[in-house]
């Protein structure tokens, strides 16, 4: 009969580089809109409300949206160690000189 051809094959290559395991990690925040308050999960929780306290050009209702939610997620003792961690506290104490006396009651 002859030779038999050998059947096709593809080349399947793999890598352990997180850049090629997760593509889409560059434009990860790309989503979020700057003026609305939005949670992060696990270690990011905290720091994300934190960042969002810190920008400049956030509504007042904004920002007291994010300090009742700070406020709301401290019921936990953990929570209230990874807060105090993230600097939550410097960051709310910054918005006591606030113009806008409700977020200077709420911070």
């Amino acid at each position: 009969k002859g030779v038999q051809p050998m059947q096709a094959y593809k080349r399947h290559i793999t890598s352990e580089f997180l850049s090629d395991r997760y593509p889409y990690l560059e434009d990860i925040r790309g989503h979020l809109k700057e003026d609305d308050v939005s949670m992060a999960f696990g270690d990011r929780l905290f720091p994300r409300l934190v960042e969002q306290l810190q920008t400049p050009t956030m509504a007042p209702e904004k920002l007291i949206e994010a300090l009742r939610t700070i406020v709301d997620l401290c019921t936990h003792q953990e929570n209230k160690c990874q807060a105090i961690a993230s600097e939550t506290v410097a960051a709310a104490t910054e918005l006591l000189m606030h113009e806008h006396v409700p977020v200077r009651r709420d911070a």
